[in-house]
């Protein structure tokens, strides 16, 4: 895939008034070609939009405009693709945590605060293994799919990932005694077993997800992820309230789900052997094992704070972080679950110019998604926590906890555009660093901090380990694909919402209070809502000029809503 030639000076460069037509509308502007036609960003330069003479001008259309305009019905259908049928996955995708946010209230009563942190370090190690069982493989499958022939290769790769992930977890079964001390427990636990084998069948069925995605089989994904995350919570509860209230009951219930899920998986996907398997297998295992130290390390970034806090605070306030981090952690996991969705749309552009201005109005979006959606989170997080937790968890004093783990959904957000950026031109080894680099600042810093300030300081870390990852990421993803900048309204705005979010997360929390920000927080994500609206059905709302009448309205909508990004 190709990018931006770069200058003398060997950094990329844009024409200066191309930069500057990028700033007002905030959008990419390709670099023009030696010689090419610039009178489109004559209108840009002089202040207006292009290819407008006046407020209410004639429109003059010149071939220079004309190409550009088939540019941006390419990337409005892009965009479209993105957050429609792209969305509809990401739902799906958004299954898997709203089962286990439902889930959460029946859970903690019936396992407490003790054995509700035990789960949550399972969960933990099962994240790791699931990354390393895996082999990255679930990135590898929908790079693969890309490719000529690639329906029939990926194929092979699901039976080569059922062989790899059994393989390993089959040997961290047997060897559980000697590891478990390092995720906290003191030797041999038939939950962390019982979590290991939920692991190691994660780990491929999440490669059939991607292969299910990548073949945009929607019914048969439903299907696997319904199974695989509802069925199992609803097994596990009926566990707890049936079998016994262990942490190896409710685990127990999990794997039962997980299994059922990956049968209907292998079902839909028919996993086969080919001639040629071994070389498909060496050609995707290139691109995806740069991968798996990176979401190790991403592991490590996102839940290794919950080792810190056991050993620090105790079991019973990882089981509190751990509401905490859960009821913040929303936006976090809907961005992530919507690259999941995204990414196999992103690897079938192959135009840089499209690629590059796709990914920076994407980005500009979700900024502006994540605004309304951080002020519900923190308005409706009072309720949410008496929602998800009995007294003994002592909800009233986490609010803090969740307005920082929210805030670090904006960091979590550049990182992700980064990484799209890495993906799309087949960059992954960056990643063998990058990943690792931020993980060990956050232990450091959970180190340094959760004996001082508690569960606020491990949030606290996890807010600034995410930010060093994204600048880290933007670091490397410059230099791979010039993208246009976040506009400087939308910080202004998400400094506001951070601002306001961060008073509201220490007002003292009473039923009446409770009350109104529960319906503020309806009122938001009205707002959310409207903003999805608007993404998904694009106008032209280029940034208003001082001439127009309806300049306030217009920039008001502009700076809330967007544009075209």
């Amino acid at each position: 895939m190709s990018v931006y030639p770069p200058s003398a000076s060997g950094q990329f460069s844009l024409d200066d008034s191309a930069v500057a037509a990028t700033i007002r509308v905030g959008r990419h502007v390709g670099p023009l070609e030696e010689g090419g036609d610039e009178s489109f960003l004559e209108g840009g330069a002089a202040g207006a939009s292009p290819g407008y003479a006046g407020r209410r001008g004639r429109h003059v259309a010149s071939r220079g405009e004309m190409e550009d305009g088939d540019a941006d019905a390419d990337h409005s259908s892009a965009m479209k693709d993105l957050f429609g049928r792209g969305m509809l996955y990401t739902i799906v995708f958004a299954v898997q945590s709203a089962a286990a946010i439902v889930a959460t209230p029946a859970i903690t009563r019936l396992l407490g605060p003790a054995n509700y942190g035990q789960v949550a370090l399972i969960l933990l190690a099962a994240q790791i293994i699931t990354g390393v069982a895996g082999l990255g493989l679930q990135i590898g499958v929908q790079k693969e799919y890309a490719e000529p022939g690639g329906p029939a290769a990926c194929r092979t790769l699901v039976s080569a990932c059922t062989l790899c992930s059994i393989g390993i977890t089959l040997v961290l079964a047997v060897t559980v005694a000697l590891w478990a001390p390092v995720v906290g427990f003191h030797g041999y636990s038939s939950a962390l077993e019982l979590g290991v084998w939920w692991a190691g069948l994660s780990a491929l069925g999440l490669t059939v997800a991607s292969l299910l995605r990548a073949r945009d089989q929607l019914g048969a994904f439903i299907a696997v992820i319904g199974l695989q995350f509802v069925g199992g919570q609803v097994i596990g509860i009926v566990f707890l309230l049936t079998r016994g209230r262990t942490p190896a009951d409710y685990m127990a219930g999990l794997l039962i789900g997980q299994a059922l899920g990956l049968c209907v998986g292998l079902i839909a996907t028919r996993p086969t052997v080919t001639r040629g398997a071994l070389a498909v297998t060496r050609r995707a295992l290139a691109f995806s094992l740069p991968v798996v130290p990176h979401g190790l390390a991403f592991v490590v970034l996102a839940f290794g704070d919950r080792v810190i806090v056991r050993y620090d605070l105790g079991q019973a306030a990882a089981g509190r972080y751990q509401i905490a981090y859960n009821a913040g952690a929303v936006m976090i996991l809907f961005l992530g679950m919507l690259n999941l969705a995204w990414e196999p749309r992103i690897f079938a552009i192959n135009d840089s110019d499209r690629l590059a201005r796709v990914l920076a109005s994407s980005r500009n979006h979700l900024y502006r998604l994540q605004v309304p959606l951080l002020l519900t989170t923190v308005l409706a997080a009072p309720f949410l926590l008496r929602l998800l937790a009995p007294p003994s968890f002592h909800p009233e004093r986490l609010l803090p906890v969740v307005a920082l783990v929210a805030f670090a959904a904006f960091p979590f957000a550049a990182y992700l555009a980064n990484l799209r950026v890495l993906l799309a031109n087949r960059s992954t080894t960056p990643m063998l660093w990058v990943s690792p680099v931020a993980a060990v600042a956050n232990i450091a810093l959970n180190v340094l901090l959760v004996p001082v300030l508690g569960l606020e300081g491990s949030a606290i870390a996890t807010l600034i380990s995410y930010a060093a990852l994204a600048a880290l990421t933007g670091m490397v993803a410059r230099r791979l694909l010039l993208v246009a900048p976040v506009p400087v309204d939308i910080w202004v705005i998400v400094g506001c919402a951070i601002g306001l979010a961060t008073a509201l997360a220490y007002v003292p929390a009473s039923l009446p209070s409770m009350c109104i920000e529960l319906a503020v927080a309806v009122g938001c994500g009205v707002w959310s809502a409207a903003v999805l609206r608007r993404i998904l059905n694009p106008v032209d709302l280029a940034v208003p000029q001082e001439n127009d009448g309806r300049y306030g309205r217009r920039l008001l909508t502009y700076a809330f809503f967007g544009g075209e990004g």
